[in-house]
């Protein structure tokens, strides 16, 4: 059914984060990895805040033709969701980062 709804709509962001999280697919015969699914969703809609974190957690991957770091995803998810409490956690484990201007330390992100 995921599979069928993307064939007729590919701008379903939902419908490519959810495929992202069983792992991937195939959809109209092309074969998506995980970070390939949440490129396609973020490509869909750059302000899904699931979707920068789901592909920060992956390592990060291209999206609109820029290569972005597990940081600079968790930093994008995070200034359109400052609420959302893996992004932060994630953003600490690597050593803290700038969001909304200001620059949290690794311990600012655990508060």
């Amino acid at each position: 059914m995921l599979r069928h709804a993307l064939t007729l709509n590919p701008k379903l962001s939902k419908g490519w984060i959810h495929l992202g999280i069983e792992g991937g697919g195939t959809v109209a015969g092309v074969e998506f990895s995980e970070v390939e699914c949440y490129a396609k969703a973020l490509a869909a809609d750059p302000e899904s805040a699931q979707g920068w974190l789901n592909l920060g957690v992956l390592g990060g991957g291209p999206v609109a033709g820029a290569q972005l770091s597990e940081v600079e995803c968790y930093q994008r998810c995070l200034t359109l969701d400052p609420e959302r409490s893996a992004g932060w956690f994630n953003l600490g484990v690597e050593g803290g980062g700038v969001v909304g201007g200001v620059d949290n330390s690794k311990a600012e992100c655990y508060q």
